[in-house]
């Protein structure tokens, strides 16, 4: 409890600190409606004691307005001026519609009623003197318009070409301004005279004013913000520092012994981890990049007041994201060092083990040679190895008997060394042959002539065992088909006289008897010879698939069309339990290659069994679903009587779901349908859920071009 109070704290002073980091970068931003559209300024922090005017905003706000005021004035002398400018305008509709806007928005834009600027340009264009200013002077010189504009305006700038005069109490240089002048092109090559100045008033509602509304705005309560992000960012820390001691840590209270508890997530290998984080950082990274490319949108959002309070809830949702996926990823380590299972859980480790496993693997199982070198040949060693140390020990004092010695040791080692070799391959020859025998080759033999000692005795019995086996199958497999044979015979013999049963019962009924209970006996003779001949057709069959002498017609259906043709066929039974069929599939042809008379055949068997064992009043749904390149048909229905029984046991031959064996039935009718299912090279299951009754049949689709 106590730790999850902690991380609780941690989250929330996390999504606090960004919160306000997020509106100390993005919300000291504003706009700057200048001639050539909204351009962006943000204020720094470490500009927020200063005055507005001071900024590093406001001096590109003021020095992109020069460059406007001075296009402005190039392009309305050029354009009054310039006669053949003038003239090629007139000719162009379209150009002069251009310039001529361009100019107004100029004019309306620069006007005095519009801006807090007060400016006045006179300039040299090829020797003809021009001015033009938003203060109504018509003057060619300034004649005490400096003094005036300094007692009005609280930020100016002036500059004279031609004497090489500037003055300003902004922070743009005079080669900036310069360089503005230049950059303007056509027109002030000559020489000019500038001043440019922003009211103190500050009564017109432009972006000045504006922008220094936004700045006071931010600067309010910046150091305040700052403040509470960085107590908020030491209380982050201490919950940090707090739960990592805490993280994990799990006491006995009987033993007192301190032991550190991992997740469940911590078997997941470091290397995983580790790509993991950088996945997600990389996304965080991302998502901020898109917020950041995004701060014009998001800037009108904070200004609106209907959606500030969703910007704030979507950032602070990013923030606790981003603290969980901190969080997961660094306690997860911790709780790793604390267990030491850092490496043990690394992939590396993992391949290791998995190598070693593998060597042990192949030491218990791989062939004849490698298990001798690994059992036969390391006691070998050993014997050499001691026969070479008996050598060495002889050789200083008896050199002719320690080389016998030696040789006779060798020899033996050896020796013993290829008969341990050859005994434990031919083991490994008659593990082998066991194993095929018990995997169903019962054929199986061993060569004894290459078998030596007890191994020949060995070989010799496994063979006698696969002959017993091969017997016993073998007479299994003519049971079974004795079985099989004895049914079909049966099944045929009972036929002729059922079908002159069932002929002379249709005679009887034509005639016209009065007795009520001999019509009453023809009428049960009828219904019983009919239920005999299901049963002798049904086992008739069950012996053909058992056997194998099915005869199958594979071509290529549209399965919902013969699922529509089934339905409408049992309809009318469905309706007289008042069964109510909801089929839903996909709209575009299912194409299958199936028997489509052995395919109806186990629609019908199934149709059948609904209409017997169904709930009356209930839904039957049929579903064709696509999904791998299989087409999967669903039939669903709610049994009438409890299910107590498992889905195996509803698929073995001659088994009903009413296990009082009143109604109609052979218990074939399922087993069939999945032995046809599975014969067309499709999937037959069951599946039970309470009194729910599910089948799924499913077949590899066809792509047909329609």
């Amino acid at each position: 409890m106590r730790n999850r109070i902690i991380a609780i704290l941690g989250h929330i002073s996390f999504v606090i600190c960004g919160l306000i980091l997020i509106k100390l970068l993005f919300t000291g931003s504003f706009e700057f409606d200048s001639f050539k559209g909204a351009r962006q300024y943000s204020i720094s922090i470490d500009e927020a004691t200063e005055n507005f005017e001071s900024s590093y905003a406001f001096n590109s706000m003021f020095g992109s307005s020069i460059s406007d005021i001075l296009n402005y004035g190039s392009m309305k002398y050029k354009y009054e001026h310039t006669p053949e400018l003038r003239n090629s305008v007139s000719a162009n509709a379209l150009g002069a519609s251009g310039i001529r806007s361009d100019l107004n928005r100029y004019s309306k834009y620069l006007d005095k009623g519009n801006t807090n600027l007060s400016y006045f340009v006179i300039s040299d264009f090829n020797g003809k003197t021009d001015t033009f200013n938003n203060i109504g002077e018509n003057q060619t010189k300034y004649s005490g318009f400096r003094s005036k504009l300094l007692e009005q305006c609280s930020s100016y700038i002036y500059y004279d070409s031609q004497n090489n005069e500037f003055d300003t109490n902004t922070k743009i240089t005079q080669d900036t301004l310069v360089k503005l002048i230049a950059n303007t092109g056509y027109g002030y090559n000559n020489g000019i005279c500038l001043m440019v100045g922003l009211n103190k008033d500050m009564r017109v509602n432009d972006s000045y004013k504006y922008a220094m509304t936004s700045y006071q705005s931010y600067t309010k309560y910046c150091y305040f913000e700052i403040a509470i992000m960085a107590i908020c960012a030491f209380a982050l820390l201490v919950c940090i520092v707090f739960r990592t001691f805490l993280e994990g840590r799990v006491i006995d209270k009987e033993t007192g012994k301190v032991s550190y508890k991992l997740s469940n997530t911590d078997t997941i290998p470091c290397e995983i981890r580790i790509i993991m984080a950088l996945v997600c950082s990389s996304l965080i990274c991302g998502l901020f990049y898109l917020l950041t490319e995004s701060v014009d949108s998001l800037l009108k959002l904070y200004r609106n007041p209907d959606t500030v309070i969703g910007v704030i809830l979507v950032a602070a949702a990013l923030l606790l994201i981003v603290s969980l996926i901190f969080g997961y990823f660094y306690f997860g380590f911790i709780r790793r060092l604390k267990n030491r299972i850092i490496f043990k859980t690394s992939l590396l480790y993992i391949l290791c083990q998995k190598l070693k496993d593998l060597a042990q693997k192949i030491s218990r199982n791989k062939g004849a040679f490698g298990n001798a070198l690994l059992r036969v040949g390391l006691v070998s060693v050993v014997n050499i190895i001691l026969s070479f140390v008996a050598f060495a020990f002889y050789t200083n004092q008896m050199d002719f008997v320690g080389t016998v010695v030696l040789i006779i040791l060798l020899l033996v080692d050896f020796g013993l060394g290829a008969i341990a070799y050859n005994n434990h391959r031919e083991r490994i020859h008659i593990i082998n042959a066991l194993s095929k025998i018990a995997g169903g080759e019962v054929s199986t033999k061993i060569d004894e002539t290459t078998m030596h000692f007890d191994n020949a005795k060995i070989a010799t019995q496994v063979n006698l065992i696969g002959e017993a086996v091969s017997l016993a199958v073998d007479k299994s497999m003519k049971d079974e088909k004795m079985k099989a044979d004895l049914i079909t015979n049966v099944s045929h013999d009972l036929k002729t006289p059922l079908t002159s049963i069932i002929n002379y019962v249709d005679l009887l009924k034509r005639e016209d008897i009065d007795n009520e209970k001999a019509v009453s006996y023809i009428g049960i003779l009828e219904e019983k010879s009919q239920r005999l001949k299901q049963l002798t057709d049904d086992l008739v069959e069950a012996s053909k698939i058992s056997s194998g002498n099915l005869s199958l017609s594979i071509e290529t259906i549209e399965l919902k069309a013969l699922l529509v043709q089934a339905t409408g066929e049992f309809m009318d039974r469905f309706t007289q339990r008042n069964l109510t069929v909801n089929a839903t599939g996909p709209q575009e042809n299912v194409y299958i290659n199936v028997d489509p008379m052995r395919l109806y055949r186990v629609i019908e068997n199934l149709f059948i069994n609904i209409y017997k064992y169904a709930l009356e009043s209930t839904r039957v749904y049929i579903d064709i679903k696509r999904q791998d390149n299989r087409a999967y048909v669903l039939i669903k229905n709610i049994s009438s009587s409890e299910l107590n029984i498992s889905p195996d046991e509803l698929l073995e031959r001659f088994v009903r779901g009413d296990e009082s064996r009143t109604g109609e039935g052979s218990g074939l009718g399922l087993s069939i349908a999945k032995s046809l299912t599975e014969a067309m090279g499709g999937t037959f299951n069951i599946a039970l859920d309470g009194d729910l009754f599910k089948v799924i049949l499913s077949f590899e689709e066809v792509a047909v071009e329609e």
